[in-house]
């Protein structure tokens, strides 16, 4: 152990936050390129020279007699740098960088009180390329300190007679001390300014597909390069009356707002702490990381984005000697980096430039960097623990997008500048739109259904409660309904108010009012609101006797079923042939906001279903519901258009697991619609018997499914699981999800998404402007038909339904619900070019 100097100096509040953060161990790197005829003994001259010109490079950490806080301890001349040689000429460039590579994991970590301060290897590349490596305590210096070392260290290696004095780290520390122990009126404004900014009340950044890391992991960013037009920075610079370093700031700042959706965000500037030009070529940790406050209103200007972000940072490196950055808890997960980058310096035909460096810093997930150079250049560091790749790259394509923007608009609103670039638009607007599919369009329900009874009238197509009914007896029996509700006056385009139970009843009811041309509006028992409005439109209600007087209205007829029934005996059972405009309205919802669902609709719905549950090929599909009207439409018609066998369950078997367990087996149930809360229900609970599933497809629509359970569900039985989304008030404009090994778990979604839309409907995720929101961020989901031939625009009658709900796209095109709500606001979409243009 060499002789210690006899000052004890305390640590800076840098080396404090860094002493107290995770993998303080770690070690400041630098590799610099060395190109010419190299002497090696002025290189190791040159080093030894520049330690002991610097205290800091000499020094040790280790607490004073009784106390645990560490000082800097200087060490005195001498052996205090590890120098060392290897010869890579021998092999080829990929051994060469793996050799490199072990160098620089075996300088990774440095204990100065056991050994050299400083290690060093010179590694020759070729005769005249070399490269030193250099490793030195992280608590030694900054980014701005190595390249000063590098700075000195040409000029020593020339043997220039005399440098000019340079300031100590140790008389920082000691000023630094003495600065936060004053109570003159400028330490008084600094502790106020920190102590009232408003960094300390914001939540913390949540940014699409970001996660978090775990502090236990090395900390190893990596970058991926912007394209941004340095004329362009150059012309909003000049337009915003700001500097390059504001005009990135603020579009950084912007676009981390939007993709949050926070208004008020802290973004983690670092400084490079020399507040004093004394401090300027001296090497140590001066380096310090502020928060940055911004409160981005929708309604303000890129040029007034611009003025805040300026004024903010001015006022924060202001003040950065006040910052309490050892006692703070501030970490941010968004940071900013304006570096400053070393030119090559040529000394005695020797050129020396830094080609790499590695400092240990707090750790972030995305983080800004950029030099204003000769030639600017930005790029955009990630932590590979918390962000993937892509997601990374999609974020430097966005910065360009914006600034594109900005230069076209700079006083807009900043709500309106979009942060997307072209190919992005083209995937949540076309790409994730391609759903176009062939399917009968120019039919209509009864017609199809009337074409699986020609095919076999004899075939069971209905069973209830031990009851099958074969294709021409509900046939008949739908017809004959259809008969006597044309005596009632039932017309062509009529609303029949429809209060029944799942029940074989219901699918009668349904077929006969369709068959008659008429449109069913359900009113389930014991509704209100939306159902009594129903029951006002219609021209009739069909209802149970229990719920005859709760449904009664002045403005329609309503007629108890068992009566209506006991009359249809005598009615005719062919085919009344009236139903024959595949446009018309077969199912309405509210009929204040009117969401009309046509034949066209629910053909389209029941034929992806037919294709996605196997129904087109092989035995005839036997599919069991449960739940009740109206989101069981969807799935009463992929059977009884494709020749299957549908089950109606009712309450006693569907209420109890055990009893529809054995109704599964007996009956060899190949799908299983269900709703959520029916699932949860039935095996929510933990159970050593083991779970009775259909043979092939669980189909749950309903609230969102968690993964646990979506998990407990697959590796239950050997069917699959299919997520149904459905809207509240358009049920046939929905979507689909079906869990595979490979699902859209990587991208953390809260639950199981709801997936991508059904065929020939389109989704997009608006913002309250009701312009298309990037992947990954929050909007309102909105869906909608697509023009049924090829080319074909949208009309303004096929503007797309707001469903209410809240959700993001995944970048696979899938899409996440992030919240159900009941009431959703006004339905419609603005006849806009990029919301209704359909590829």
């Amino acid at each position: 152990m060499h002789e210690l100097g006899t000052a004890r100096v305390p640590l800076s509040e840098q080396q404090k936050r860094m002493c107290s953060a995770p993998g303080n161990g770690a070690a400041a790197q630098m590799i610099v390129l060395l190109e010419g005829p190299l002497e090696t003994p002025r290189l190791w001259s040159a080093l030894d020279k520049l330690v002991e010109r610097h205290k800091i490079l000499r020094t040790v950490f280790a607490p004073a007699p009784g106390s645990r806080a560490p000082y800097h301890q200087v060490r005195q001349p001498g052996l205090t740098l590890a120098s060392q040689e290897a010869d890579l000429r021998p092999f080829g460039a990929i051994r060469q960088n793996e050799q490199i590579e072990d160098l620089i994991q075996a300088g990774a970590r440095l204990d100065p009180s056991r050994g050299a301060t400083v290690q060093a290897w010179l590694v020759q590349l070729t005769d005249d390329r070399r490269i030193l490596l250099l490793s030195l305590p992280a608590l030694y210096s900054d980014s701005l300190g190595l390249k000063n070392m590098v700075r000195e260290l040409a000029p020593l290696y020339a043997g220039y007679p005399a440098l000019p004095p340079v300031s100590q780290y140790a008389e920082y520390c000691e000023q630094q001390h003495e600065l936060l122990r004053r109570n003159h009126a400028a330490a008084r404004a600094g502790r106020d300014f920190w102590q009232h900014s408003r960094w300390r009340e914001v939540p913390q950044l949540s940014l699409p597909f970001v996660g978090n890391d775990s502090p236990q992991l090395p900390f190893s960013p990596k970058t991926v390069h912007i394209a941004v037009n340095p004329t362009l920075l150059g012309e909003l610079a000049e337009s915003t009356a700001g500097e390059f370093s504001d005009v990135l700031l603020a579009t950084w700042q912007i676009l981390l707002g939007r993709l949050s959706g926070q208004q008020e965000i802290v973004t983690a500037c670092l400084s490079h702490g020399r507040t004093a030009p004394a401090w300027r070529d001296a090497i140590g940790a001066f380096a310090r990381t502020l928060p940055l406050y911004a409160n981005l209103h929708a309604d303000q200007s890129f040029t007034e984005v611009v003025r805040q972000s300026s004024q903010a940072r001015t006022n924060a490196e202001k003040w950065q000697d006040y910052f309490p950055a050892s006692t703070t808890a501030f970490i941010s997960p968004a940071g900013f980096l304006q570096e400053e980058r070393l030119p090559k310096l040529t000394t005695e035909n020797i050129s020396f430039s830094i080609i790499w460096e590695n400092l240990p810093s707090e750790r972030f997930q995305l983080q800004m960097r950029f030099s204003q150079e000769e030639t600017p250049w930005v790029d955009v560091a990630y932590n590979p623990d918390a962000v993937a790749r892509p997601v990374a790259e999609q974020m430097t394509r966005r910065i360009p997008a914006l600034l594109r923007a900005a230069a076209l608009h700079p006083e807009a609103p900043i709500c309106t500048l979009p942060v997307m670039d072209e190919g992005e638009r083209r995937r949540v607007l076309y790409t994730f739109n391609q759903t176009r599919s062939e399917y009968p369009s120019h039919s209509t329900v009864p017609a199809l259904f009337e074409e699986q009874v020609e095919k076999g009238a004899e075939l069971p197509a209905l069973q209830y409660q031990g009851q099958v009914l074969s294709y021409g007896e509900l046939n008949a029996r739908a017809n004959q309904l259809a008969h006597a509700l044309g005596k009632l006056g039932v017309a062509s385009g009529s609303r029949v108010g429809l209060a029944l139970e799942m029940s074989a009843d219901l699918v009668v009811a349904v077929l006969g009012i369709l068959k008659a041309g008429a449109c069913c509006a359900p009113v389930l028992p014991g509704d209100s609101g939306e159902g009594q409005e129903n029951a006002a439109s219609a021209r009739l209600c069909l209802v149970r006797r229990q719920s005859a007087a709760a449904l009664a209205h002045p403005r329609s007829q309503t007629i108890e079923w068992k009566i209506l029934q006991a009359s249809l005996p005598s009615e005719a059972a062919d085919n009344p042939g009236r139903a024959r405009d595949p446009e018309q309205a077969a199912f309405v919802g509210d009929p204040d906001q009117g969401a009309p669902i046509r034949h066209q609709d629910i053909i389209n719905a029941a034929h992806f279903f037919r294709r996605r549950l196997g129904g087109e090929s092989g035995p005839a599909l036997q599919l069991a519901v449960t739940a009740p009207l109206p989101g069981s439409l969807s799935s009463l018609f992929p059977c009884l258009i494709s020749g299957g066998l549908l089950h109606v369950l009712d309450h006693e078997v569907s209420a109890d697991r055990h009893t529809l367990g054995t109704y599964l087996r007996r009956h060899h149930i190949d799908v299983l619609c269900a709703t959520s809360s029916q699932a949860q229900s039935w095996w929510g609970e933990l159970s050593a018997e083991p779970m009775v599933l259909p043979n092939r497809y669980l189909l749950i629509s309903g609230e969102p499914l968690a993964w646990e359970f979506a998990d407990r569900l697959r590796k239950a039985g050997h069917c699959q699981l299919i997520q149904y989304y459905q809207p509240a008030k358009a049920p046939f404009y929905s979507c689909t999800f079906q869990l595979q090994d490979d699902d859209a778990r990587c991208w953390s979604p809260e639950s199981v998404p709801i997936g991508r839309p059904i065929a020939n409907v389109r989704a997009c995720i608006l913002d309250e402007l009701q312009q298309p929101v990037p992947i990954g961020v929050t909007g309102l989901l909105y869906l909608g038909r697509i023009g049924q031939e090829a080319g074909q625009e949208s009309t303004p009658a096929d503007s797309l339904l707001c469903t209410g709900d809240l959700a993001c796209f995944l970048p696979d095109g899938n899409i996440a619900l992030r919240q159900r709500r009941e009431i959703p606001p006004p339905r419609r979409v603005p006849q806009t070019e990029e919301v209704e243009v359909v590829l």
